[in-house]
C-alpha cells in the first residue's frame, strides 16, 4: 500500500542477499544517488547489517529533464518529492522539478500543495519519459488540470517555473 514499505522489503532482501552472497549488484535507473529512495536505506543500514555499499555513477534524469525544458540549472533550482512535499519546502525564485508524480492520486495532493502558494491557474509542465526520444513528452497546463490527466507513471515528473522575471544572478537579495 505505500511505497515506503516497498523500499524498506527491498533494502532487506538485498542486505540479506550481500550477506549470503558475498558481493551482488543492484542497478537503478538513472544516478543511485538521485531520487533512488532505497539506495539511501542501504547506505543508511548496511554498516550495522556488516554489508559495504559501493556507489557507482550513472547518467541521472535530470540531465535529461533539463534539456527538454531548456531550463540551465545554474540558475537555481530545487528537486522535490511529490510523496512527502510540504508548503515550506516550496522555493517560488527557483525552478522546481518535483519528482515521485507517479499517479492521480499524487498529483492531487501535489496540486494542492502547490496551490497554498501559487495562483490556481499558474502555468506548470509536465514531463514525461525526459531523454527517450520515442516517449518523452512535455505538456503545458495550469495547476488547476494539473489532477485531471492519465499520464503518469514512474518517468513523470513536475515542473513549476520560478515567479520572477529576471534570472536569479540579476536581483539583490540583501534585506
Amino acid at each position: 500500500d505505500r511505497f515506503s514499505d516497498v523500499y524498506q522489503a527491498i533494502c532487506q532482501y538485498l542486505l540479506a542477499s550481500a550477506k549470503r552472497e558475498g558481493e551482488i549488484v543492484y542497478a537503478v535507473p538513472g544516478h543511485p544517488l538521485v531520487a533512488e529512495e532505497t539506495v539511501q536505506l542501504l547506505l543508511q543500514q548496511g554498516p550495522a547489517a556488516g554489508v559495504e555499499i559501493e556507489i557507482k555513477g550513472g547518467h541521472s534524469f535530470l540531465d535529461a529533464v533539463f534539456t527538454a525544458l531548456k531550463v540551465d540549472p545554474v540558475e537555481g533550482f530545487i528537486l522535490l518529492d511529490a510523496t512527502r512535499l510540504v508548503h515550506a519546502q516550496l522555493q517560488p525564485d527557483m525552478h522546481q522539478l518535483i519528482c515521485q508524480v507517479y499517479d492521480r492520486f499524487v498529483a492531487s495532493d501535489l496540486k494542492l500543495t502547490l496551490m497554498s502558494a501559487y495562483p490556481d491557474d499558474y502555468p506548470v509542465k509536465l514531463i514525461t519519459a525526459a531523454g527517450d526520444a520515442g516517449q518523452e513528452q512535455v505538456r503545458s497546463l495550469p495547476l488547476y488540470e494539473l489532477d485531471r490527466l492519465n499520464a503518469y507513471g514512474n518517468l513523470t515528473t513536475v515542473y513549476v517555473p520560478p515567479t520572477r522575471d529576471e534570472p536569479v544572478l540579476n536581483r539583490c537579495f540583501w534585506r
